[in-house]
């Protein structure tokens, strides 16, 4: 009798303790909805007014370049905070909550945030479909992957007419897989980081920060997804050429 009064207080413990940890979760993330909130808010504002003084005809080329400069940092903030976000949200959705998604539909909307994101930049992305209609599983958060994974292409390359190829193609194995690669001209990622964004652990800590939020995100997206983002170099061999992210991704055939 002990034993199996033992064993009901035993439960009934487990069981405070996963609402109390569902309890806390739930807090959290409510504080994270509120602070991003008005981050955010905070940076459109700031945003609105740098804006305002790169548009008068009264500033300066060697002015307009600065602020040039503090709007992305602006526009990559804000992007960080909503990439922090989707990640913690991303667990939260089971795989009932996945959708079928077209990846044509998913990646020109990404493209189109990108340049409204970034109108100042005359960025040039060439689009090659090798695998004709595509449908895959998943959430609006694969749509956030790949502006996370352009955003960053633009990034590595600060030349005038920056270019993207995306690519969409079906590896010869393992069958049932879908790639979407991109590569940019930028200054590309060092092995050391390749080694942290695969998830070695004897990549060091400065690693996995210089990675950054959205290839991270990538990264955790895709496996949530039942793929897995492929980092490479756009030349074999020199990462200086550039990068090379491919998301892989299981084909949903009819």
């Amino acid at each position: 009798m002990q034993s199996q009064l033992t064993g009901v207080q035993m439960g009934s413990e487990v069981g405070a303790k996963r609402g109390r940890g569902r309890d806390e979760n739930n807090d959290c993330l409510f504080y994270l909805d509120i602070m991003s909130h008005d981050i955010l808010n905070f940076n459109q504002a700031v945003l609105s007014y740098l804006e305002i003084t790169l548009n008068d005809a009264s500033t300066s080329v060697e002015t307009k370049h600065n602020l040039l400069s503090a709007i992305d940092q602006i526009r990559n903030s804000s992007q960080l905070i909503d990439d922090v976000k989707k990640m913690t949200r991303l667990e939260q959705v089971g795989t009932k909550g996945f959708a079928t998604l077209s990846l044509e539909e998913v990646i020109n909307g990404a493209l189109k945030e990108l340049k409204r994101m970034h109108p100042d930049r005359k960025v040039e992305v060439r689009v090659k479909n090798d695998a004709g209609q595509v449908n895959v599983k998943g959430t609006e958060v694969l749509g956030d992957v790949f502006l996370s994974l352009l955003a960053y292409s633009l990034r590595q390359d600060q030349s005038e007419r920056p270019i993207i190829d995306v690519t969409v193609s079906r590896p010869m194995k393992p069958s049932g897989m879908v790639d979407v690669t991109i590569e940019d001209r930028g200054s590309g990622i060092p092995d050391q980081m390749k080694r942290a964004l695969a998830g070695e652990k004897r990549a060091d800590t400065v690693a996995r920060k210089q990675a950054g939020i959205g290839l991270l995100m990538a990264r955790a997206a895709a496996k949530r997804f039942g793929g897995h983002l492929i980092i490479g170099d756009r030349i074999h061999g020199d990462h200086t050429k550039g990068a090379k992210l491919t998301v892989r991704l299981p084909e949903v055939r009819s």
